[in-house]
C-alpha cells in the first residue's frame, strides 16, 4: 500500500495537472487557477485514482497516471458552472475565501469531496445572489433590443453587469455575481437574452467572434425545443455558426443551422459532430459528411453514407451495424460493440483501432489501414489475416495467429514499420523482416527470423532467443527482460539496452553506447568490465559485479557488496545503506546516493560526496539513507536533562546511563526545543 504521503502527493501533483489543462480550456487566471487545483482538480485527482485501481500501488507516481477525456467528458456544464461560481466569489472578494485550513485551502472548498458537492455549493451561492438580485429594476440603458422575432418575441442584448445580474436572477445560472463582467468591455463578446412578448427572458446566449459558446435555458440546462427553434433563425440570419456539440446545434456548409433534434436527411459541415452528451432521442441523417463524428449512445437509424475528414469513434452499441460506404480520413475507434462487420474495402486514413468486438468474426477484404491497425483486446477469434490487407503496422497482441507476412506493409524497408505480437501465438514472419519496432514478448520463437533488421526498437522478453543477430540490434532500445540463456555482444550501439532478470552470458569486455540495465540479471558468464552512459546493475549479486565499471552514472542497489575493491569510474554511484568499504580505485566525482532497502516501497536516500562517504564509514563504518545518520551524535536524556555528546563521548563510551537517538550534526547541542519533534514525536514532551 502506499503511503498518505506518497498518496497526498500524487493527489496533489495531478490536481495541479487537472487544474492547469481546465486553466486551459476555460481561460482562467493565476488566482482562479489556484482555486481550482483545490477543488474540481482535487476531488476529480481522487476520482482518477481511484478509477485507475492505483490507489493500492506501490509506489505510486504521478506521472504514470493520465488525465484522460472521460474523466471532464459529459461532465463539463457542471464544471463551468463550479468555475462560474469560484469567478465571481474572486470579483466579489466573497469573504469563505479568507477562512482557510492548515493548508491554506478555503474550508467551503475542502469540505467537498466530490463534483455534486461543489456543484451543490455553487447552486446554494447562485440562488442567494438570485433573491436579491431579482428585485432590481433597470432602465433601458441596461439592454438594448438587438432582433424583434415573431409573435412579439425579443433577443436582447445584455450591455452592464447590472443586465447580467438580473439575467442570472431570473435564469438561475451563474452569468451573473461578477464573473462574466469584465467580457461586457470587449466588442468580441456578447451576451443575448430571448425574452417572451412579456419581457421574461428563456435563453442566455454567449457569442464570442460570431461564434455560438454556450446556450442555457433555466438552471444552466439546454433550452427546450420551442426556444430553439426561436433562436436558429436568428442566428442564421447573424451568420453566427455553433461548432460545440454541447448546444445541440451545427451549422452546414451553407450557413443553415440545425438541432440536434432535427437533424436534415443530408448533413454536410466543417465542423464535428458529437452525439455522445446528448441526452435526447436523436435520428441521424442518411448522409453524414463532416470533420470529426462520436458515437456512444444509440441513436435510431444508419446512416447509408458516413464520411469524416477526421476520426470516427463508435462505442457501446451506438450503431447496430456500419454503412457500406465509409470513409475515414483520420482515426477510427469501435468499442464495446455488436457491430458484426466492417465493409469491404475500407480505408482509414490513421489508426484503426478495434476493443471487445462481440460479434465481428474476421476482417474484411481489402482493408486498408494508413496508420497502425490495433486489434489488441478486440476479442475478434481470426487465425489469420485477409491476404489483401494493408496496413501501416500491425497490433495483435494476445491473438492466435500464427504467421505474419510482412508484405502487407504500406510502407517499404527503412521507413516505419510496427509490428506488435507480444502474448500472441506468432511463431512465423513471412517475407523481408524489415521493422522500425518489433514486439514479440513471450512469443514461441527460438531463433530470429533470418535477416532481421530493426531500427528503432526490438522487445524478445521471456523468450527462448539466445543471440540477437548483429544488423538485428535496433539504435534505440532493445529490451530482453526474463530470457532463459541469451548471449550478449561485445558492443551494444543502442540508447537503452533493458536485460532485467534474464540469464545472460557476457562478453569480457562489454561496451554499450547508451544505458544498460541488468537489475537482478544472472550472469551465467561474468563481464570483467562494463563500461556504458549508465550501468544499472540493482540487485545483481555482488560476486558477479563486473572488476571494473567505467560511466556517468553506476547503481549498485542491492547488490550486497560490502568491500568496493572494484575499480570504478563515475558522476554518481547508488548504493543500498549498510557497511561498505571504499576502495582507492572508486572514482565518484559528483555524488554518492545512499538509499533504504532494495525493493523498498517507501524508498529514502540520503546525498554524500565521496570524502563525506569515506569520513562516515571510517567514523562508525556504515551509510545510511537517513539525515539523523549521517554524521551522528547521541541524544543523551535523564529524568533531569537533555544533552547531546559529540563522537569523542560517544567512541569513548562515556555517555552514562542513557537512552540513544541519533540527530545530526547541525543540531548537536541546540536546546532541546529547538530539535525537530517532528522527527522524535514524544521524546521530548
Amino acid at each position: 500500500m502506499p503511503s498518505p504521503r506518497s498518496k497526498a502527493m500524487t493527489i496533489s501533483c495531478l490536481s495541479k495537472d487537472i487544474a492547469s489543462t481546465l486553466s486551459c480550456v476555460f481561460d482562467a487566471d493565476a488566482s482562479l487557477s489556484k482555486l481550482l487545483e483545490s477543488s474540481v482538480g482535487h476531488v476529480l485527482a481522487k476520482e482518477c485514482i481511484q478509477k485507475t485501481a492505483l490507489a493500492s500501488v506501490a509506489p505510486v507516481e504521478p506521472r504514470e497516471i493520465s488525465v484522460g477525456e472521460g474523466l471532464i467528458e459529459g461532465r463539463e456544464a457542471d464544471i463551468k458552472h463550479v468555475i462560474d461560481w469560484l469567478n465571481a466569489a474572486l470579483v466579489n472578494e466573497a469573504p469563505w475565501l479568507t477562512k482557510v485550513n492548515e493548508c491554506g485551502v478555503p474550508k467551503k472548498l475542502a469540505k467537498c469531496g466530490s463534483l455534486d458537492a461543489l456543484v451543490r455549493e455553487a447552486d446554494k451561492s447562485m440562488l442567494r445572489m438570485s433573491a436579491n438580485m431579482s428585485k432590481k429594476v433597470l432602465d433601458n440603458s441596461h439592454e438594448r433590443v438587438e432582433e424583434s422575432l415573431p409573435d412579439g418575441w425579443t433577443m436582447v442584448r445584455l450591455l452592464t453587469p447590472a443586465a447580467l445580474d438580473r439575467e442570472s436572477a431570473f435564469m438561475q445560472h451563474c452569468i451573473g455575481g461578477g464573473a462574466y463582467d469584465p467580457l461586457l468591455e470587449s466588442s468580441s463578446w456578447k451576451f443575448l437574452s430571448l425574452r417572451d412578448p412579456a419581457g421574461k427572458p428563456h435563453a442566455t446566449i454567449e457569442v464570442r467572434d460570431n461564434i455560438v459558446r454556450e446556450m442555457q435555458g433555466k438552471q444552466n440546462k439546454r433550452p427546450i425545443a420551442a426556444y430553439v427553434d426561436k433562436i436558429v433563425p436568428y442566428l442564421e440570419k447573424q451568420r453566427f455558426s455553433v461548432h460545440d456539440a454541447r448546444i445541440g446545434l451545427v451549422t452546414d456548409v451553407t450557413g443553415r443551422i440545425h438541432s440536434y433534434e432535427n437533424l436534415p436527411d443530408t448533413l454536410e459541415t466543417k465542423t464535428s459532430l458529437d452525439f455522445s452528451r446528448v441526452e435526447y432521442e436523436v435520428r441521424l441523417p442518411r448522409v453524414i459528411r463532416c470533420e470529426n463524428l462520436t458515437l456512444s449512445r444509440r441513436v435510431d437509424g444508419v446512416p447509408d453514407e458516413i464520411a469524416t475528414a477526421g476520426d470516427f469513434s463508435v462505442h457501446n452499441d451506438a450503431l447496430a451495424h456500419l454503412p457500406a460506404k465509409l470513409v475515414v480520413g483520420g482515426n477510427m475507434t469501435i468499442s464495446v460493440s455488436e457491430i458484426p462487420e466492417l465493409p469491404v474495402g475500407l480505408t482509414v486514413g490513421g489508426d484503426l483501432q478495434l476493443r471487445k468486438m462481440k460479434a465481428m468474426t474476421a476482417l474484411p477484404d481489402g482493408l486498408r489501414v494508413e496508420g497502425l491497425l490495433d486489434l489488441a483486446n478486440s476479442e475478434i477469434p481470426i487465425s489469420e489475416f485477409p491476404a489483401d490487407m494493408k496496413v501501416g503496422g500491425l497490433n495483435m497482441r494476445g491473438m492466435s495467429v500464427e504467421s505474419f507476412d510482412t508484405a502487407c506493409f504500406i510502407r517499404p524497408p527503412g521507413q516505419k514499420r510496427i509490428l506488435v505480437a507480444d502474448k500472441s501465438k506468432l511463431r512465423t514472419i513471412v517475407g523481408l523482416p524489415h521493422f522500425s519496432i518489433l514486439d514479440i514478448r513471450e512469443c514461441p520463437f527460438s531463433v530470429l527470423p533470418e535477416g532481421l533488421c530493426v531500427t528503432h526498437g526490438l522487445d524478445i522478453s521471456r523468450t527462448a532467443v539466445q543471440s540477437i543477430p548483429e544488423k538485428a540490434f535496433p539504435k534505440v532500445m532493445l529490451v530482453a527482460k526474463g530470457c532463459s540463456e541469451l548471449s550478449v555482444p561485445t558492443e551494444l550501439d543502442c540508447e537503452v539496452v533493458k536485460l532485467n532478470e534474464s540469464r545472460l552470458r557476457l562478453p569480457r569486455s562489454l561496451t554499450s553506447a547508451g544505458k544498460i540495465e541488468l537489475k537482478d540479471a544472472v550472469f551465467l558468464e561474468c563481464p570483467d568490465e562494463i563500461s556504458a552512459e549508465d550501468i544499472d546493475l540493482q540487485g545483481v549479486d555482488h560476486g558477479d559485479l563486473p572488476l571494473r565499471m567505467k560511466a556517468k552514472r553506476v547503481n549498485l542497489e542491492g547488490t550486497g557488496i560490502v568491500n568496493l575493491d572494484n575499480r570504478i569510474e563515475t558522476e554518481d554511484l547508488i548504493l543500498t545503506e549498510g557497511e561498505i568499504a571504499f576502495g582507492n580505485d572508486v572514482y565518484v566525482s559528483n555524488m554518492i546516493e545512499v538509499a533504504t532497502k532494495y525493493g523498498d516501497a517507501a524508498r529514502r536516500s540520503i546525498r554524500y560526496t565521496l570524502e563525506e562517504a569515506r569520513d562516515t564509514v571510517s567514523r562508525i563504518g556504515r551509510l545510511a539513507a537517513d539525515k539523523s545518520d549521517k554524521t551522528p551524535f547521541i541524544l543523551i536524556f535523564d529524568e533531569f536533562s537533555y544533552y547531546a555528546l559529540d563522537d569523542e563521548l560517544w567512541s569513548s563510551g562515556e555517555y552514562g546511563r542513557a537512552e540513544q537517538e541519533r540527530c545530526s550534526r547541525d543540531k548537536a547541542f541546540s536546546p532541546l526545543h529547538e530539535l525537530s519533534s517532528q522527527r522524535y514525536g514524544s521524546l521530548f514532551t
